[in-house]
């Protein structure tokens, strides 16, 4: 039987761990599952407790979380665009802080506040800056009267008065894209910075797209000491090397993958044994290459992940090893870290092995050539492979969602580019059965790598990384459950696995619906963010109690660790530093945050550079964000958001009532909500600014 103290540092650690506010039913659940038994009024009497030690507070008549108090309040700072911020701490707190109170923190910066009381309300103010988000700064410069202006760009907030940049090495010119490097060697309330580098003329599309890259912290070109690296790299595989190895060269190896693909860092292999059939899957080996100590392990370190915009890739690794040494070519021999499955006829698997191999590639598929075997073309060689692959996917797919998977599987709209990089059209991007079948085998190597590693490698405490999604936070819950209930769909949040069934059953029964879009988004925003983390190894999303990332380490530095590290337990039973793994695994979740907002940045600019041509046409909109000065409307046509100023909708007439949370016309009628169906009229998109500016239309 444990003691009251015991179980009372057992709530502190669940509310901390749970990220944000828990009721008492779902504490007792959780005490319950880490072996805690505590009846209901005994369980109230020791809330009642740590609420009078200042460990726990309440923050409604019945849900609690941690308090502030407990540890440095350290987090970062996430923005509005009136300038005020929010602090995102690790425990899930957002607080409150007023532009008159951040000082010279800017977006993303990692943070230390103070709690300043408002009234009945907690607010925080900034005490210093820990870390810099992105140390660069991008800003466009504008001659206005003999002047120049300088004009910063993206996420980051800037009061008039804050940036102070010296130009002394630069000599200014109207147009001009330029980087700038933060100084923060004197403390001051200002930012102060300097110029590094003109990135081009503002609009220029290499030139945009390059600021988006440096504007969230990435660089479009490589050290010198990395290159150098790269480029001293031997191109042969030594007679010594391979006989380490499992030698599969004369196994049916094929690689599928998109048709414009580049590097190719995933392959299956097929063989037939006399009771069984053995699939393989391999990866490239980036380790064999990229040591630890060198300049390109740092770098990748650093970057922690490829860049992904509208249309261009911006490399984790250099392209000697991302496009040549690391790819898995048809025709050509390429070492590979490899996880085998046994299977019997029926797909039912019955053994795994974890070993190095040297593979060499039968052929290259593009996803709509393995498509056509599996919808019946004849293929001599592979047809029996692919098919036996995918009959298995099937199954493992099907293990997954009644284990309580969660689908979120939604059409992703596409860009038609021209050769200057213009969005001339756009196409939806449809997953077929040969996506689903890469995506399957993969998501099973990883989750047999991550099992191996915590069962075997957590004998010797060995470290290693794995790819975590917490359960979702119950205010989030909530919200999702009253928005769905508007449109006429149940949500059950009390327990986890009925949960993942009402969303998966939500997620088909809005399709083609005018409410798809917005409550696609809000369930996926009402999710936990997975993260890199050597602390924890299941994730909810996927219904797997363990998971870890493994099968792209060409762009992915985290599957890069786990390659080390699962070699080195192979080899040698190897233990190594877990504080320096776990820092470099929360920078990779960081940067991954930092990756995802650029690409979506570059979004941005596409569509309102596309609806440019499209100025004064109508569309079907969605209302998806109401604000006291403007209606944010959906465009699902082209994945695109805009904003209506309530001001602007018949002279003024329209208002945001805060209590019903709806904008009214002061002339009656049916009152605008989130999902409204609206037809709405471009008025102007400024790519620059990332901003479409729409009319609701009567």
């Amino acid at each position: 039987m444990k003691n009251i103290n015991d179980i009372g540092e057992e709530v502190v650690k669940i509310l901390d761990q749970k990220n944000g506010v828990l009721n008492p039913k779902q504490i007792r659940s959780r005490l319950a599952q880490n072996g805690y038994s505590i009846k209901d009024h005994d369980l109230q009497y020791l809330l009642d407790k740590l609420i009078k030690q200042k460990k726990v507070l309440r923050v409604d008549k019945n849900k609690y979380r941690i308090s502030f108090n407990l540890k440095p309040l350290i987090g970062r700072l996430d923005f509005t665009k009136r300038g005020s911020a929010y602090f995102l701490s690790e425990n899930g707190s957002d607080i409150f802080i007023h532009e008159t109170n951040v000082g010279n923190a800017l977006a993303n910066d990692l943070v230390e506040i103070k709690i300043t009381p408002r009234g009945k309300k907690k607010e925080g103010k900034v005490v210093r800056v820990v870390e810099r988000g992105n140390p660069y700064i991008v800003a466009g410069v504008m001659e206005q009267g003999g002047r120049y202006r300088i004009l910063p760009r993206g996420n980051s907030y800037f009061p008039a008065h804050q940036l102070q940049v010296d130009l002394l090495d630069y000599k200014a010119a109207h147009g001009d894209l330029i980087k700038l490097k933060i100084d923060d060697s004197q403390s001051s309330r200002r930012v102060s910075a300097y110029w590094v580098e003109t990135l081009g003329k503002v609009g220029d599309n290499n030139t945009e797209m390059h600021a988006i890259v440096n504007e969230f912290g990435f660089s479009t070109h490589f050290n010198p000491d990395t290159e150098k690296e790269a480029d001293q790299l031997s191109h042969t595989i030594e007679k010594s090397e391979i006989a380490k190895r499992k030698d599969i060269r004369d196994v049916l190896t094929f690689t599928i993958d998109p048709k414009t693909a580049k590097d190719f860092d995933d392959a299956l292999s097929y063989e037939e044994r006399e009771n069984q059939i053995v699939v393989g899957v391999h990866i490239a080996d980036v380790s064999h290459y990229v040591k630890a100590d060198t300049a390109l392990n740092a770098e990748a370190a650093e970057r922690a992940t490829s860049v992904y915009l509208v249309d261009r890739t911006i490399p984790m690794l250099p392209e000697v090893l991302s496009n040549e040494l690391c790819s898995l070519k048809p025709n050509v021999d390429r070492l590979a870290f490899s996880v085998f499955f046994s299977v019997t006829k029926e797909g039912v698997i019955t053994g795994k092995e974890i070993t190095k191999t040297v593979i060499h590639s039968d052929r290259r598929f593009a996803y709509e050539d393995a498509q056509e075997i599996i919808e019946g073309k004849p293929d001599e060689k592979l047809a029996t492979a692919i098919l036996f692959c995918n009959k298995v996917a099937l199954k493992l797919k099907e293990q997954r969602f009644a284990n309580g998977a969660i689908n979120f599987e939604t059409p992703e709209v596409r860009f038609v580019l021209d050769e200057s990089g213009k969005p001339i059209g756009l196409q939806t991007k449809v997953r077929k059965e040969a996506h689903k079948m890469i995506e399957e085998w993969m998501l099973m190597a990883n989750k047999t790598i991550a099992k191996f590693m915590k069962k075997e490698g957590a004998k010797i405490q060995a470290p290693f990384v794995y790819r975590t999604h917490d359960e979702p936070s119950y205010e989030k819950l909530v919200d999702l459950k009253m928005f769905a209930k508007k449109f006429g769909h149940t949500i059950h949040i009390e327990s986890m696995k009925s949960l993942s069934a009402d969303i998966n059953k939500l997620v088909k029964a809005i399709e083609g619906k005018p409410e798809e879009y917005l409550l696609n988004n809000l369930a996926i925003r009402s999710m936990a963010k997975a993260v890199y983390t050597t602390q924890k190894s299941s994730h909810f999303g996927l219904a797997f109690k363990y998971y870890c990332h493994f099968t792209s380490p060409i762009r992915r530095y985290p599957d890069l660790l786990c390659h080390r590290w699962i070699h080195r337990f192979l080899t040698n039973k190897e233990k190594g530093d877990m504080g320096k793994l776990e820092g470099l695994a929360k920078h990779s979740s960081m940067m991954e945050q930092k990756a995802s907002d650029a690409e979506r940045a570059s979004i941005k600019y596409k569509q309102a550079e596309f609806l440019q041509t499209r100025i004064g046409e109508e569309f079907a909109g969605v209302v998806s964000g109401l604000t006291e000065w403007g209606i944010y409307a959906a465009i699902p046509e082209f994945n695109a958001e805009g904003m209506i100023r309530i001001s602007d909708i018949e002279h003024g007439s329209y208002y945001y009532d805060e209590s019903s949370k709806t904008v009214k016309s002061r002339h009656g009628g049916k009152p605008l909500m989130m999902g409204s169906e609206i037809k709405v009229k471009v008025l102007d998109a400024n790519p620059l600014d990332r901003k479409i500016d729409l009319a609701l239309v009567k």
